[in-house]
């Protein structure tokens, strides 16, 4: 017997020094920011059984899908969030508001964590709203038909622990009282978490993202593909960031921030969460060094807050439905295709009708061999699925085709008849915005339903 208990014991003993803990296979994090909406679905239909999956929801009303169109004349007006994207390096964006799994080496939904969990890491500070009564804990929240009114839904795998990528100040009111002192605010200030860590033990080789069918309930048959598009693979090198990137505004109100969230909250707000109703993010006083609200005796912020139910409108959809209205789409379809509008053939004619005598003149010949450079590097650009190294390098050569066009405008030696003039400014050309830089300033919080 002793001896087979010092067996026992060096066994043991080899056994933790060489890692008693599953230390996994091609770990994964996946780094989520923007407004999300989130949800732990644990009644998803797998092959015969019931597998927990993580919901993500990009609120359509706060997002500007006419960030993705090269070849318009188009700038951010400051409030509107990037359209989703997924990188690992390079990446695609997802300008077609519908429901998709996210799939690990092609298989949506695999057996993961049982719920949601931050483990070892410290507490998490996420931002949790109810959906039902505190008596009715066996509610379901139908994020279905939130997906059907429009709005992007990405199914991820249950991730084994998450924690948060940044947590920033902030307050909540039930109500506004525009004409007396603004927020009714509530409590202490609280700190919530402006993006997420979520950890996978055992991530895929790849990743690759498929759509569901929207007529019934998503699971896992409805959302196969036989043949995934290679052109959506991502290989995993560790991280895959899921992102919608807030706007260039350098404005210290954070709109970007109060402008999502009260879309968000129209989206979701019921009877269960009337005290998160409006928010409120804190600016840092760099004299005092502490965090701060808006003082009502100015109302700098509160005056322009762009919030629905504060002042006259705010959160509607006229930025996006505008730029929906140009395509022929409309946000009231589920299966809404964004085309990119790249008219780059035509922006070549309108430079060629400006019949100008002058064929020697160099920026004239730099515009128009920017713009053919364009129209070669789009040729084979998935309007569904544009891929971002894609998009940036034809929005590059149209910058470049646009400020060679100005610099021909502006030569003193050019002369230009009126008509000419008006033909010249007639033609649309990607403005250099917000669509080739990153958005890196204050970020909305990310909202879990439950």
């Amino acid at each position: 017997m002793n001896r087979f208990m010092i067996i026992a014991f060096f066994a043991a003993l080899i056994s933790w020094s060489t890692g008693c803990c599953d230390k996994g296979s091609n770990r994964l994090d996946i780094a989520l920011e923007g407004p999300w909406i989130l949800y732990q679905d644990t009644q998803f239909e797998g092959n015969g059984t019931k597998v927990p999956v993580l919901i993500a929801i990009a609120p359509t009303a706060a997002i500007d899908y006419a960030a993705t169109a090269l070849g318009t004349q188009h700038r951010s007006d400051g409030l509107h969030h990037k359209p989703p994207q997924l990188s690992a390096g390079d990446g695609y964006y997802i300008p077609k508001p519908d429901i998709y799994c996210l799939t690990f080496n092609d298989e949506c939904a695999p057996k993961g964590s049982a719920a949601l969990t931050s483990d070892h890491y410290p507490d998490s500070s996420l931002l949790t709203i109810p959906f039902h009564s505190a008596q009715d804990q066996s509610a379901t929240w139908d994020w279905v038909q939130i997906a059907r009114n429009g709005n992007t839904v990405l199914i991820l795998p249950m991730p084994d622990s998450y924690s948060d990528d940044g947590v920033f100040p902030m307050h909540f009111a039930a109500n506004y009282n525009e004409n007396g002192d603004g927020y009714q605010r509530l409590g202490n200030t609280e700190g919530h978490s402006i993006g997420l860590h979520l950890h996978y033990v055992h991530g895929p080789d790849h990743f690759n993202l498929v759509a569901c069918s929207n007529r019934s309930k998503p699971s896992v048959a409805s959302c196969r593909s036989d043949a995934p598009d290679p052109a959506r693979r991502l290989d995993n090198s560790g991280t895959l960031r899921i992102q919608m990137r807030a706007p260039e505004d350098e404005s210290a109100c954070d709109n970007h921030v109060r402008f999502a969230y009260g879309n968000v909250y129209k989206l979701i707000g019921n009877d269960f969460n009337r005290d998160y109703a409006f928010i409120e993010p804190a600016i840092w006083d760099s004299t005092n060094h502490v965090y701060k609200y808006e003082d009502h005796n100015t109302h700098t912020c509160l005056t322009n807050d762009p919030q629905p139910g504060i002042h006259s409108g705010g959160g509607d959809q006229s930025h996006t439905a505008a730029f929906l209205a140009g395509t022929g789409q409309t946000l009231e379809a589920s299966g809404t295709i964004l085309i990119l509008p790249i008219p780059i053939d035509s922006i070549i004619d309108q430079i060629k009708s400006l019949n100008l005598t002058d064929n020697q003149n160099r920026d004239l010949d730099s515009a128009t061999k920017a713009a053919q450079s364009a129209q070669s590097a789009s040729g084979n650009l998935d309007p569904n699925f544009p891929r971002i190294s894609q998009v940036l390098r034809i929005g590059q050569f149209l910058t470049e085709s646009r400020r060679a066009l100005e610099n021909y405008e502006k030569d003193p030696h050019t002369k230009l008849s009126p008509d000419q003039l008006k033909k010249l400014a007639d033609v649309q050309l990607h403005e250099d915005d917000d669509t080739t830089k990153n958005g890196n300033d204050c970020r909305a919080p990310v909202v879990m339903m439950q």
